[in-house]
């Protein structure tokens, strides 16, 4: 029987998330406690309106805690350094992306806020524009939908219907 290997030889956690803002980067680190996390989630989808009918709402001294907790220094560093409130609102939004979904969502969201905020959308990627069936050119001739041939049929004409000759006299 197989066995399973240990979580912690193959997941790399450690890794931080590092956001670069006016020149100077800002980081989180890679992972954070799970009792945490399972908070930050609650609290998330209790703003979203998702959290269970039978679930207790986390109130606001709860939850300023654990952004606290969780942003912190970051958020005191940003102020001192006088970043705005959208930038400091777009780092932490992207940190709990990063936390609740990955690295990769993180990312995805990050550039989406960049073009959000710039108005200037992200440089065309010329491979993501093609659509596969575009990129090559089809052998299937115009036809049916199955690809079979079949004999074609001439649409039948309507009888003549009665002719009036009748001047209603």
């Amino acid at each position: 029987m197989a066995k399973f290997k240990d979580l912690s030889e193959f997941l790399d956690e450690d890794e931080p998330l590092v956001l670069p803002v006016g020149g100077k980067e800002y980081p989180f680190p890679g992972s954070i406690s799970g009792t945490l996390w399972l908070k930050l989630h609650k609290i998330t989808d209790q703003q979203q309106g998702a959290l269970p009918e039978d679930e207790e709402p986390i109130a606001y001294p709860e939850q300023r805690a654990v952004s606290e907790e969780l942003f912190g220094e970051v958020e005191g560093q940003m102020a001192a350094d006088g970043c705005t409130n959208t930038q400091i609102k777009a780092v932490l939004s992207t940190a709990t992306v990063f936390y609740l979904q990955g690295r990769e969502s993180a990312e995805a969201f990050w550039n989406l806020q960049a073009w959000a905020l710039s108005g200037e959308p992200p440089a065309p990627n010329r491979a993501a524009r093609r659509h596969p069936a575009r990129a090559t050119p089809s052998t299937r001739q115009r036809g049916s939908a199955d690809g079979m041939t079949r004999p074609k049929t001439t649409a039948k004409k309507a009888p003549a219907g009665p002719t009036s000759s009748n001047t209603g006299t």
